[in-house]
């Protein structure tokens, strides 16, 4: 992983090539936060893959990259959706987080739907969009993919 600050300049170097991007495209920079974990998930896959040196990825620390990704959005004006406590609040406790994160980082169904569910619901409430009606497909749909090409 990157220090705090690196993370921070990252963050703005995005936003910045983003906005550079406007000049010919409509393109609408919005910050999400990295979501909690669930530290006892986490702490058993890192055990079962032989990590002597103990978690390296904590909420602690999560939440100061969250904390920096908010400051950021305030900094440059940017619309920030903050997953940390959105998923925190809707988890209640680290035993409700199971439900959201299949092994304590990665997102379950129920996960993708209520990150999914947070981003449509706060587009619409920050930049007073919704996702369908500005983004131009760069992709075609993952239904037309021809996966032997």
């Amino acid at each position: 992983h990157v220090s705090v600050e690196e993370y921070r300049l990252n963050l703005s170097k995005i936003i910045f090539e983003l906005r550079d991007l406007m000049k010919v495209n409509p393109v609408v920079p919005v910050l999400i936060t990295p979501p909690p974990i669930q530290q006892e998930l986490v702490n058993r896959a890192a055990t079962s893959r032989g990590d002597t040196e103990g978690p390296t990825r904590t909420n602690e620390n999560t939440s100061i990259y969250a904390r920096a990704c908010m400051d950021v959005g305030k900094r440059m004006r940017t619309p920030c959706i903050d997953m940390f406590t959105a998923m925190s609040d809707c988890a209640g406790d680290q035993e409700g987080l199971k439900r959201l994160l299949i092994d304590g980082l990665h997102l379950s169904d129920e996960g993708n739907r209520f990150v999914a569910e947070t981003i449509f619901n706060q587009l619409r409430a920050k930049i007073g969009i919704l996702p369908d009606e500005t983004v131009k497909r760069w992709f075609p749909p993952w239904i037309q993919v021809n996966a032997e090409e």
